[in-house]
């Protein structure tokens, strides 16, 4: 059987049960689509719900530990993110925080497996693109991502 988010406060059931950080939008369930577009998201809500599941989720594993958190929600909340930090950075943050936000939603792993594509597919895509663009001339921003986009594949 599977649990979705019965939007409990301040916890939900299933966060609950399984000792997660439990977080949760205005965003209706089922109107998820926004994490397979091929632009990141507009919407200060949808951003942040992606960079916290980065950080929360992602982050923890040495090897993907990008960037300093309060740095980067601080620039968010100032509009920054993409002038501090650099477009690939905030799309590779973005293309796991939406792996993690399916595999949150029951949906990930099984669109995944199945050869559909993979929540967040397309801004690691970039992020890989943007980085190999500039390996002739390297700089902070796209060295700190790394190979952040290749383990997002695999």
């Amino acid at each position: 059987m599977k649990l979705r988010c019965d939007r409990q406060n301040p916890a939900c059931s299933r966060c609950q049960q399984k000792h997660l950080f439990c977080q949760y939008s205005s965003v209706p369930l089922g109107s998820h689509s926004w994490i397979y577009d091929s632009r990141l998201p507009e919407e200060p809500e949808q951003l942040l719900m992606l960079i916290n599941g980065y950080f929360d989720r992602v982050y923890p594993l040495r090897c993907l530990g990008l960037v300093h958190r309060p740095s980067f929600i601080h620039a968010l909340d100032q509009g920054r993110l993409v002038e501090e930090f650099g477009e690939p950075l905030v799309q590779i943050v973005c293309a796991f925080g939406a792996y993690v936000h399916a595999l949150d939603l029951g949906s990930g792993m099984r669109t995944y497996s199945s050869g559909g594509p993979i929540p967040g597919e397309s801004w690691a895509t970039k992020a890989r693109s943007a980085v190999l663009e500039e390996m002739g001339t390297p700089n902070l921003k796209t060295a700190m991502v790394g190979e952040a986009p290749r383990l997002f594949f695999h």
